[in-house]
């Protein structure tokens, strides 16, 4: 945040610390299935993906982090949505070696010389579930004072190669990239190296990579040498097969859907290992799906196809069950989640391959029955849309029919509040299931959906005003960042107590849509000073308009725009100007906002800036806003 101080000058504190499913052309890792984990009776199992997992925690690794010391200090943070769980274990994973890990208070790592690949694993309990949630993979690179780091990376698929490893390729060529570097009072600077294939001596081309031929066979041999002025101090070779594979797999399902895994490039965009989502639509819930393989020496085959679901975890062999024209049916039900196909199979050197695709399902209507609407289930709840209660917790109630009257489980609703899924602790003598929601101060957004057997679906969004008997005050609050093309993140009105200071709305906001903050001081005093917002992925998309541009050249102000931390922003991110500042009613209060208390009908603004407030009309020196 960007202060006032007691002289009126305007001033920047110190930058303080530090987001499904795989696209239908992607490639990438197997899917989360049982994971390890224990679910009480009646639960399941799952493991999310490194984006699903950031919303549940995140961590200060810094990712490609080069450093001369093998004791690496990070911290693990959970984010407000991650607090509401239950947490099992807490695993850091570096190279092959594992250890338990802290939450909220600095841990550490023992680094190996070159590169080092950490994961940070987690845990959890969701009420009967057990939920595995990864962090990405994040490379950090130690060497220690005056010996040289030498990194060799195949540039086409991101691998580490290591001294003295036999590669296998399906392409007549490899592309490696080459990093040597040495650390010298704290800094890395590049050094020399050199690179022959079959001793012969190649060069990079004009982007660093070096692109080379290879012979058919494992006769392929590659040295690297790194060092300062010929004196060579690291080196790494590898021994690389360029294997001719022609084995092939085709998935063929209906809806037209087709396409091959090989290893070899030449022959399939996508190899083994990968995974491929399919988003199926379509009024019927039918699926059939043919999985085939080329047996040009006959000993290739298919070995097995296992079937399941996000629910139904456990896997059904489905190899045997093809009908006369090779096709497998079954049925997709969309209330069990995604429907995933693993296939395992065998090539002509007897080596096990496997591949994965996952199918969403929706169910949609061609248009030739209209009224369909009519076979929609019905919702029946106790509370209307913007109705103000003033208990809390506050019990609701929820019950559904079919169309053909008949009732709904409580696995076929799902009840959120404030976008977490609620679930029910009662049941009614009368078929109601009740929740016993603790409800924040002001709006609480209720969505309930409902889906039968058939996969009709029913939805409903409510508003749900909770107000305490307190004297209150109704205040819009604002959170944006236009000069950075993030434009407007939160926009809202808020009920709450007026004796509220405005820094403890701002943070209880920010806490509510699953942002953290760095600050000082308290929030109930003069101290409180707001220094970073963070979120997995706040800064995505990022970008800096020409107008802008213009305005910081003007200014004779530098835009840096090596961002590598997309999970904070705040002051110094982009300039020595940039930094977060907040008005009030258009009046910019500075570090005082922890004496400020909100009336009825004020407006909080929350504001990012890349130079001191003048490009938002903030004046931070007079206090005038706009």
């Amino acid at each position: 945040m960007i202060q006032k101080n007691q002289s009126g000058n305007t001033q920047n504190g110190n930058t303080g610390g530090n987001g499904g499913g795989i696209g239908e052309n992607g490639g990438g890792g197997e899917p989360g299935g049982d994971s390890g984990n224990t679910p009480t009776e009646g639960g399941s199992s799952h493991t999310l993906n490194p984006n699903q997992s950031s919303e549940l925690f995140y961590t200060t690794i810094e990712d490609q982090k080069r450093t001369n010391d093998p004791n690496y200090p990070f911290t693990i943070h959970l984010t407000e949505k991650g607090k509401q769980l239950s947490i099992s274990s807490i695993t850091v994973v570096r190279n092959k070696d594992s250890k338990e890990g802290k939450l909220e208070e600095e841990d550490s790592l023992e680094l190996e010389e070159g590169a080092n690949f950490v994961e940070v694993i987690l845990k959890f309990r969701s009420g009967r579930d057990e939920v595995t949630a990864p962090s990405k993979k994040y490379v950090l690179y130690y060497m220690p004072e005056g010996k040289v780091l030498l990194l060799v990376q195949n540039a086409k698929t991101g691998e580490y190669l290591t001294d003295g490893q036999q590669l296998t390729v399906y392409e007549d060529n490899i592309w490696l990239k080459v990093t040597a570097q040495k650390a010298s009072g704290g800094q890395w600077t590049d050094v020399g190296h050199t690179l022959r294939l079959n001793n012969a001596l190649k060069s990079a081309e004009a982007d660093g990579i070096y692109r080379l031929g290879l012979d058919k066979g494992n006769n392929n041999e590659v040295m690297i040498r790194a060092g300062e002025a010929g004196n060579y101090s690291a080196q790494l070779s590898c021994s690389i097969n360029y294997k001719v594979d022609g084995f092939v797999v085709s998935f063929e399902s209906t809806g037209g859907f087709r396409e091959d895994i090989s290893d070899n490039r030449t022959m399939a965009k996508k190899s083994f290992g990968g995974v491929t989502s399919i988003d199926y639509k379509s009024e019927s819930s039918d699926f059939a799906f043919r999985i085939t393989c080329n047996t040009d020496t006959g000993e290739e085959q298919i070995t097995s196809i296992l079937v399941s679901s996000d629910q139904f975890p456990a896997q059904e062999e489905k190899l045997g069950q093809q009908g006369a024209d090779g096709f497998i049916h079954i049925p997709l039900d969309a209330s069990l989640g995604m429907t995933y196909i693993k296939m395992y199979c065998r090539n002509s050197d007897g080596e096990t391959k496997s591949y994965i695709w996952e199918v969403k399902y929706t169910r949609v209507d061609n248009g030739e029955n209209p009224g369909n609407d009519k076979n929609n289930p019905v919702i029946e709840i106790s509370i209307a849309d913007g109705q103000t209660v003033h208990d809390n917790p506050y019990t609701v109630k929820l019950k559904a029919w079919s169309h053909d009257q008949h009732t709904l489980q409580i696995s076929q609703m799902k009840l959120y509040l404030n976008g977490q899924e609620k679930r029910n602790d009662s049941l009614t003598p009368d078929g109601f299931y009740e929740y016993n929601l603790e409800l924040t101060e002001g709006a609480n957004q209720i969505y309930v959906r409902v889906e039968d057997s058939e996969q009709y679906v029913t939805e409903k969004y409510l508003t749900l005003y909770f107000n305490a008997d307190k004297e209150s005050a109704r205040v819009r609050f604002i959170l944006s960042a236009n000069v950075v093309g993030l434009g407007t993140l939160i926009d809202e009105y808020v009920d709450l107590e007026g004796s509220t200071t405005i820094a403890r709305i701002v943070e209880d906001r920010l806490a509510a849509y699953a942002y953290t903050t760095i600050h000082d001081g308290s929030a109930n005093d003069g101290s409180y000073f707001l220094r970073h917002i963070q979120k997995p992925g706040i800064l995505q998309g990022w970008n800096v308009s020409e107008e802008e541009r213009s305005l910081l050249e003007m200014e004779g102000i530098y835009l840096n725009e090596e961002i590598t931390n997309l999970d904070s922003l705040g002051e110094k991110n982009f300039t020595e100007g940039s930094g977060w500042m907040i008005t009030l009613n258009h009046y910019y209060i500075g570090q005082s906002m922890g004496t400020w208390t909100a009336g009825d009908g004020d407006e909080i603004h929350v504001l990012y800036t890349l130079d001191w407030g003048k490009d938002v009309g903030v004046d931070p020196n007079s206090g005038v806003y706009g």
